[in-house]
């Protein structure tokens, strides 16, 4: 298997070229991309895949997570604690 030819900064930059409307030939042929199948789409995908898996992980860190900085509380218990207390 042949290693990449594009860098990762690169091919971001490529698929947000697609984001914008450019057409897929079009951009693949620009950037050099012979098999728009086996390239573009596969990369699309990964970025799909790892943008989930960051809002997974978003979801987590806000709101299941302690945080040192609030106590060792998790977001959600710290607003409930601060909501609590102005309420007094």
């Amino acid at each position: 298997m042949k290693g990449t030819r594009h860098s990762e900064e690169q091919i971001i930059a490529i698929l947000k070229q697609g984001e914008v409307g450019l057409a897929t030939a079009d951009l693949c042929h620009q950037h050099g991309i012979a098999e728009p199948r086996q390239t573009y789409y596969r990369w699309k995908a990964k970025m799909r895949k790892l943008n989930r898996e960051l809002r997974h992980w978003e979801k987590i860190y806000n709101t299941v997570r302690p945080h040192q900085s609030l106590g060792y509380l998790t977001p959600h218990q710290f607003l409930l604690q601060i909501s609590s207390q102005r309420k007094e």
